[in-house]
């Protein structure tokens, strides 16, 4: 093995907690601290979201295992409802062909300083499918046993039985016009029968294909004929948030616009990322930005995945003082979407700012720092980042309908926006 004395210590140190107990989680979670690098996306894209059309396309989920010699790894998927808990419906019942599937596609990482193993999953295949729409987890588990799992990540298969029309708008309070961005819609369903839109049927609105801060508890505000009105004042409503801070670690001994030094210290790359800056107050700048995601990438290798090393980031953000009774974290695509303590920032009083360390893959990285209430799950950026109604942002709607025949939450619908849409 060829770990420096960080990257060891990183792993096997205790800096580390992750989800414990048998209970796998119908989230997007890691379970063993060897795993990183978990991408699920839409089949052909690694920048697209893990949704695709039933009977259509597919899913791809790639990952890394550090330190790891090839180990028999297998995954399994479970249907889930609309709020994202389990089925109580059998896997047999919505899984066509095998239920437990071995992974074959795995190779070794090489030119590298981080040994890793690199796994690859195509679903559906020709081994297993499912045979209906809905909200899904996959779970990766060794040697046949599902409580031995390494993570499960969310994915979604709809379809189009209904149409939408939709907008990002203006917000009507006019409070919230500068800073906050209303997602209005409606739904109609001329040839799908809705037997009752109030109990029966539900939407989720995702704002740049999270599910932390998804809106799901909207009724239709109007039931029009063969139409849900659900044109709301503020009850649909995102903070337009700020465009994603980002960093090109493509090549480790290029220094780009916010690095400010890379160096290889006991056989492992470390990479100092230049202060970033409170934007809470600043005017905004429009700025490109992948809205969160990140792409492997080593522009000095032939096979990005097998070749992108791992470096140790520094991030730094400078603050007068810490936040009382907040945490602030590292957040995006690449913490696996969650607020996850190896992503949390510790307050220097010396220094005057928060700091953390994390071990990323090479690559071009967007993210954001967010704060997290103590105590709860209420989640912002604006303290930190600001706020603004003319960001760019994605927006997924998913409508789902209560199947009373087959006990199920069916997807029937989706509609995909933008708010620079015209």
């Amino acid at each position: 093995m060829k770990y420096g004395l960080a990257l060891f210590i990183f792993l096997f140190g205790g800096l580390v907690s992750f989800a414990q107990g048998d209970m796998v989680l119908p989230d997007n979670a890691i379970y063993q601290e060897s795993v990183m690098t978990v991408i699920p996306h839409h089949t052909g894209n690694e920048l697209a979201p893990p949704f695709f059309e039933f009977g259509v396309g597919g899913i791809s989920v790639r990952f890394d295992d550090l330190g790891q010699d090839f180990r028999d790894l297998y995954y399994t998927v479970y249907l889930c409802t609309a709020d994202w808990e389990f089925s109580e419906l059998d896997q047999s019942e919505y899984t066509t062909g095998f239920t437990e599937n071995y992974i074959n596609n795995y190779e070794q990482s090489f030119n590298t300083f981080v040994d890793f193993s690199h796994y690859v999953i195509d679903y559906p295949n020709d081994m297993s499918t499912i045979n209906r729409s809905g909200n899904y987890v996959m779970v990766v588990y060794e040697d046949g046993d599902p409580e031995a799992a390494l993570f499960s990540c969310r994915f979604v298969v709809y379809e189009n039985l209904v149409m939408f029309d939709g907008r990002v708008a203006i917000p009507t309070e006019v409070a919230e016009r500068s800073y906050k961005q209303e997602i209005d819609f409606s739904i109609k369903h001329p040839s799908y029968e809705i037997r009752n839109p109030y109990s029966d049927f539900q939407v989720s609105i995702l704002q740049n294909n999270r599910w932390d801060n998804a809106i799901c508890d909207l009724e239709p505000r109007f039931v029009k004929d063969r139409e849900l009105d659900y044109d709301y004042g503020s009850e649909n409503n995102f903070d337009g948030g700020n465009e994603w801070r980002s960093f090109d670690l493509k090549q480790v001994d290029f220094i780009t616009v916010q690095i400010a030094r890379t160096e290889l210290i006991d056989q492992q790359w470390n990479c100092w990322l230049k202060p970033d800056p409170k934007r809470a107050y600043l005017q905004y700048k429009t700025l490109g930005d992948i809205n969160g995601r990140f792409l492997v990438k080593n522009d000095d290798g032939f096979d990005r995945h097998l070749e992108a090393d791992y470096v140790m980031i520094h991030f730094n953000l400078p603050f007068d003082f810490p936040l009382a009774k907040s945490k602030i974290y590292i957040y995006g695509a690449l913490s696996n979407w969650q607020f996850d303590s190896r992503f949390e920032l510790q307050y220097d009083y010396d220094r005057k700012e928060y700091r953390t360390s994390i071990l990323l893959k090479q690559g071009y990285y967007n993210y954001t720092y967010a704060v997290v209430s103590e105590g709860n799950q209420l989640t912002t950026s604006k303290d930190v980042e600001g706020t603004h109604f003319v960001t760019e942002n994605e927006y997924t709607i998913f409508a789902y309908n209560y199947d009373f025949a087959n006990d199920y939450d069916r997807v029937v619908g989706v509609m995909f926006l933008n708010s620079r849409d015209d």
